[in-house]
């Protein structure tokens, strides 16, 4: 009996625990994730009728205007993505849908799709390409949230004129992706914790450009669907690089993956530097 007593207890202790979070977790979600999505819809707004408002002759001031707009849009669609990826991580309703990618345009307009972060910072970012194959057979939407999420985090940890180094290859049929980054050293006592939701004991690894608190939480979710791992190192010798090693999947599905017109690319030609 005092053993049932004691095992009940302890159950009722642990769903305290979890209620308590989700509270925490809900208190977050409205004070700070909200305004992640209110505040670019201002700006897309207020930028909107700007443009309505402009002389159509003042060509120069429409082309900076709508870039503004785009840029906005993008970052909007960042964080959407991020939500509704955690909430069907959280549902355990994320499918896979493999096709087959060009790792070498998907890198490089990912990288491209923050420039205007990069330039804010006046940043250098590299990108080294393997030897390795360029093609590769996996979910081309996890992988673009997941490559997303670690260079925005390396954007933002980076101090301004800093550089960021990309590496990206194929070894024995794993996706090998790396970024680095020479900014703030992650704290010892953040170390174990930035894969946990919301949490930002450094706002400058563990966010999605102004600070959701998921980005790392949501990579860490995806690599596990895709049967993925991370790792990483931090140090002010070294920098902070964060790696991923992800196995090719095996599927019947087929298709090329593209999707040129997604907010997540820009349609200008590749680069390997930026």
């Amino acid at each position: 009996m005092k053993e049932n007593l004691e095992k009940l207890k302890k159950q009722i202790e642990e769903l305290n625990e979890k209620l308590i979070n989700a509270e925490n977790y809900k208190t977050y979600f409205i004070s700070h994730i909200t305004n992640e999505l209110v505040n670019p819809f201002t700006s897309i707004l207020g930028l909107s009728k700007l443009l309505k408002e402009t002389n159509p002759e003042e060509k120069e001031k429409i082309k900076q205007l709508s870039a503004l707009i785009h840029s906005e849009a993008m970052f909007l669609q960042f964080q959407m993505s991020n939500l509704f990826v955690a909430a069907r991580l959280e549902a355990g309703v994320v499918a896979v849908n493999p096709v087959t990618l060009d790792l070498f345009f998907l890198v490089n307009t990912i990288v491209e799709a923050f420039k205007k972060n990069i330039k804010e910072k006046n940043l250098i970012v590299n990108i080294v390409s393997g030897k390795g194959r360029k093609d590769f057979f996996s979910d081309m939407d996890i992988l673009k949230v997941i490559m997303s999420n670690l260079v925005s985090n390396a954007i933002n940890a980076s101090e301004e004129g800093g550089e960021i180094l990309v590496r990206h290859n194929v070894e024995e049929s794993v996706f090998i992706f790396s970024v680095k980054n020479y900014g703030e050293v992650i704290p010892e006592d953040t170390l174990k914790k930035v894969f946990d939701r919301f949490q930002r004991g450094d706002a400058t690894i563990n966010s999605v450009k102004t600070g959701s608190g998921m980005g790392l939480a949501v990579v860490k979710g995806l690599l596990d669907v895709l049967h993925g791992e991370i790792e990483f190192y931090s140090d002010k010798e070294s920098g902070t690089e964060f790696r991923i090693m992800i196995p090719e999947s095996i599927s019947t599905a087929c298709g090329i993956g593209v999707d040129e017109d997604d907010l997540f690319f820009d349609d200008d030609d590749d680069s390997e530097s930026f």
